[in-house]
């Protein structure tokens, strides 16, 4: 059998003759190991740049997938505005003042008194929260009527779909000869103009700007340019 002791001798033998093979063929050995380690160190750098490479590559994937999710929000939010938008347009009140006549024939001593109709054309309810309206007769209708002095009604008056509601505005004083003179021969107009404001179902508010004026010759009212408008307002306006 072979004894521990000569086991040892034989790996002391072998050791000592690869100690002797390294210092024999040290530059070798150095320069293997030296290029060793550089391919392992390009290797590594090989497998960084490719691990940068799909980091960014991912980078961009994701920004793209972002960027299309976004505009997929962004056409969502479009359509619901655009059907929001066309309901409204469909279904919004929308008041007006239609079918101008004198109650009577202008007459010396009696105020003149213009009948009118409030008309919703739209096909749900408006809410009237305000009425203004001045009958005068003037020579020339003024460009940005003031209206601060004017009598307001306010109330909640409803006017179903399609509705009209019969209403009436007199002027302050009664007509004299010469007012009647001048309005048969043009120098002169009986008027009336104002405005209405109203909110619908969808709580959004409106102001309607009208203005009309007597033509004696085909005794009816027709508009006067400049007068007539609808804006809208950002809020509902308290009534």
């Amino acid at each position: 059998m072979i004894s521990i002791l000569s086991i040892i001798n034989h790996l002391i033998e072998w050791i000592v003759s690869l100690v002797n093979l390294i210092e024999t063929h040290s530059n070798f050995v150095i320069a293997a190991a030296t290029a060793a380690i550089a391919a392992f160190t390009w290797a590594l750098v090989c497998a960084n740049r490719k691990l940068w490479q799909a980091s960014q590559e991912h980078s961009k994937h994701l920004q793209e997938t972002i960027a299309i999710s976004r505009e997929a929000a962004d056409a969502a939010k479009k359509s619901a505005e655009i059907a929001e938008n066309t309901l409204h347009i469909t279904q919004m009140a929308y008041v007006d003042i239609t079918d101008q006549q004198l109650s009577r024939p202008l007459e010396v001593g009696i105020n003149p008194r213009i009948l009118y109709e409030i008309t919703n054309y739209g096909n749900t309810v408006a809410h009237i929260t305000e009425i203004i309206n001045v009958v005068d007769i003037v020579s020339e209708f003024p460009i940005d009527p003031d209206y601060t002095k004017c009598k307001v009604m306010s109330k909640n008056l409803p006017i179903r779909r399609n509705g009209i509601i019969n209403k009436f505005a007199t002027m302050d004083r009664p007509i004299d000869t010469d007012q009647i003179n001048s309005i048969y021969n043009g120098t002169k107009f009986l008027g009336l103009w104002g405005t209405i404001t109203y909110y619908d179902i969808f709580q959004k508010s409106f102001t309607i700007g009208y203005g009309v004026k007597y033509s004696p010759r085909a005794n009816l009212f027709v508009l006067i340019d400049g007068y007539n408008y609808i804006k809208e307002h950002e809020e509902k306006e308290q009534s």
